[in-house]
């Protein structure tokens, strides 16, 4: 966008220093309006549209060496198709002649809005362009940073299954003493079931 601007200031001094050359160098000739019309430039931004419109006029006249010459520039509304017109041009250069009067203001204004509004946006475009590039340096360092931070070893305690800590192992139970042997025998003098006690079917 920069470039963009710069080069369309340097287009609007290089017309305004041809014109100057052509009214310094005291060459004229006669010519006429040939026709006139209407340029209309059409701006869309979103939903919003805006509009600009200039007047051409396209001018012909005899050269230095006899031949007939045409040319186009924006103009006067005064002057109308047919209207004769004085046409001047640099020593040489009747390719860049024009029929704008000589110290005429609109010329010296419209090149001087151009070009200070070409440099604005210049540095706009330049301002912006600054920022972005010392957000993303910045961006790009605190990355480098973090890649070049220590890792410290993790001293905590392995987490179990659900993410708690891991209980410590429970201390061995000690073994139990071993079983008497030497335990008394039962009573052997019980007396006999009752006659008619129902008593357990043999298993089969």
């Amino acid at each position: 966008m920069a470039v963009g601007a710069v080069t369309a200031a340097v287009f609007s001094y290089l017309r305004l220093h041809r014109i100057k050359a052509a009214w310094n160098s005291g060459l004229t000739a006669e010519g006429r309006c040939v026709r006139t019309y209407v340029v209309t430039t059409v701006w869309r931004r979103g939903h919003q549209r805006s509009s600009s419109s200039e007047l051409r006029h396209v001018y012909e006249f005899t050269g230095p060496d006899g031949e007939q010459r045409r040319f186009e520039e924006d103009g006067s509304a005064t002057v109308f198709e047919g209207d004769p017109v004085v046409v001047r041009y640099p020593h040489g250069r009747p390719d860049r002649a024009t029929a704008l009067p000589p110290g005429d203001r609109r010329v010296k204004a419209r090149a001087a809005v151009q070009i200070g509004f070409c440099a604005f946006f210049t540095l706009v475009s330049l301002a912006v362009a600054g920022i972005f590039f010392t957000v993303a340096q910045g961006m790009s360092d605190i990355n480098k940073e973090r890649k070049h931070i220590p890792t410290v070893p993790d001293n905590r305690p392995e987490e179990g299954p659900t993410g708690l800590p891991a209980l410590p192992t429970p201390p061995s139970m000690p073994a139990l003493p071993p079983m008497p042997t030497d335990l008394p025998a039962g009573p052997t003098d019980m007396p006999p079931l009752p006659s008619g006690f129902p008593t357990l079917p043999p298993p089969r």
